[in-house]
């Protein structure tokens, strides 16, 4: 494992050593603090708990050495992090994988931001789709997820198109 030590505590790579810690030491609680608040506060994920158990549970994480971090292209505040994980399976495979983590500068309020109060954190998603490929339970699941993603955009622009229909229609009523 890398040592804590080696990187800045506010870090892309300090904030997924710290996550990759808690994962080792089976921490679940502080690998939830690792993580991102948008998808920690996520209303498709409303037990982030079960969800990482869900994602990583069953992976024993053996060891860990993080590769190297490259920034995300479309944002300064958003980097892929590359691991190199030994696991345990709970079949008792034993797995060597390179893993690439989008880690992100949020603040809790769900924005990207190069302020002060926000923090670096994990997106567990990212590492657990390259981890779980051929896992058809987590497939499955992702795709009703997926769907929900979908249904709920589609729910918000309807939302906004009534919104500004009544928005409009306030107005006309306001000219007359």
């Amino acid at each position: 494992m890398n040592k804590r030590e080696s990187y800045k505590k506010n870090s892309p790579e300090g904030a997924m050593c710290e996550f990759l810690y808690a994962w080792k030491e089976r921490r679940w609680v502080d690998m939830i603090a690792g993580t991102h608040p948008t998808w920690r506060k996520s209303s498709l994920n409303p037990n982030p708990l079960e969800e990482l158990d869900f994602l990583l549970g069953h992976f024993e994480l053996e060891c860990a050495v993080i590769q190297n971090v490259n920034r995300a292209v479309r944002t300064g505040i958003s980097y892929w992090v590359r691991t190199k994980l030994f696991l345990i399976h709970s079949e008792g495979k034993k797995i060597t994988k390179a893993v690439s983590w989008l880690v992100h500068y949020e603040t809790e309020d769900f924005k990207l931001d190069t302020s002060l109060v926000a923090k670096w954190g994990v997106n567990p998603l990212s590492g657990a789709k390259e981890l779980n490929k051929n896992n058809p339970a987590f497939l499955e699941r992702a795709e009703i997820r997926r769907k929900q993603i979908a249904e709920a955009g589609e729910e918000i622009k309807k939302a906004r198109a009534l919104l500004l229909d009544v928005n409009e229609k306030e107005e006309i009523d306001n000219d007359t």
